[in-house]
């Protein structure tokens, strides 16, 4: 297997990178490893390095700030290319488990066949092994898509960046415009093309920009059919604070994407996104009101009838 040095970016999940570490070795031995702790301020970095610092195929770098998704990456990449000047490299973040040697492999067979392919990865799926075909890949926006993403309701019914079907090569793989960020493999050499990730985003739209990127290029991407990793993020029940602050990333992130990479100007693009943003803010506020005073009357009609249960059997 080529030379592929794997870069989790940590911030407070060390035991999924313990988790992971030890399951990618065993699956791909000769593989390296940078590691970066951005930050989390929960003992990650002290547990990281006391467990895996000892290995010579393994770096541990602290970030001295949480400086995102974006910059974290590019940290590791930048260690990775300096450190074990490897032929590919993979993203991977640590809620994520690689099943089996299969989406590695053929990721990597399918990088060394086509010259023009930058990165490639599996079909992703949940913890329950449910596939949706609308987050497997994407393509590149532009033009108004965002404007009409912007507002929850639209987005969840017509999505114009979801692919209706994909096309497939004479090898078997399915080229696609952009794939998810939590974990590809990449040719090194293409990566420097690219410029890395775009640090000038916190969080949200990074894998659109690398796709946007490569488009320009003359690069590509693709999806292993039949090959599989589980993106295993976790649930968690928001407040309102942390929601409208999770959306407010999003609209920085998309605004930044539009005024840099859209095709059209932005004299035509901005005004409709600034629009659709706001109605944005204003219906994901009243979404989580309203799923809250549902959850909220479920558990007080669920308390009621317990109530009334224990009446009947006194």
């Amino acid at each position: 297997m080529n030379s592929l040095c794997f870069v989790i970016l940590n911030y407070r999940q060390s035991v999924f990178v313990l988790r992971d570490v030890a399951n990618i070795e065993r699956l791909c031995p000769s593989a390296s490893f940078v590691i970066v702790d951005n930050n989390s301020e929960d003992g990650s970095f002290e547990t990281l390095s006391k467990e895996l610092s000892q290995k010579p195929s393994i770096r541990i770098i602290s970030n001295f700030e949480n400086s995102g998704y974006a910059r974290g990456n590019n940290l590791g990449i930048e260690v990775a290319l300096s450190t074990f000047s490897p032929e590919f490299v993979a993203i991977m973040n640590p809620d994520v488990v690689i099943p089996n040697a299969k989406v590695i492999e053929e990721s990597l067979n399918a990088l060394e066949r086509n010259e023009d392919l930058a990165i490639c990865t599996g079909l992703m799926v949940d913890s329950t092994w449910n596939l949706n075909w609308r987050i497997v890949a994407w393509k590149v926006p532009d033009k108004l898509d965002d404007v009409l993403m912007n507002v929850p309701i639209i987005s969840s019914v017509f999505g114009p960046i979801w692919y209706k079907s994909l096309s497939a090569t004479s090898d078997g793989i399915l080229t696609v415009e952009s794939v998810p960020g939590s974990f590809f493999i990449a040719k090194a050499s293409c990566l420097r093309r690219m410029g890395f990730f775009d640090e000038k985003t916190f969080l949200y739209c990074e894998e659109r920009i690398l796709g946007a990127r490569a488009k320009r290029l003359g690069l590509k991407m693709s999806l292993v059919p039949g090959a599989f990793f589980v993106h295993d993020h976790p649930k968690e029940r928001k407040s309102f604070a942390s929601t409208m602050k999770s959306y407010f990333h999003l609209i920085s992130s998309r605004f930044y994407y539009n005024k840099t990479y859209n095709s059209w100007p932005k004299w035509i693009v901005l005004p409709p996104f600034f629009a659709s943003a706001g109605l944005g803010y204003l219906l994901t506020a009243l979404s989580w009101v309203v799923k809250r005073t549902v959850n909220c009357f479920k558990r007080f009609l669920k308390k009621a009838n317990l109530n009334d249960d224990r009446d009947r059997v006194s």
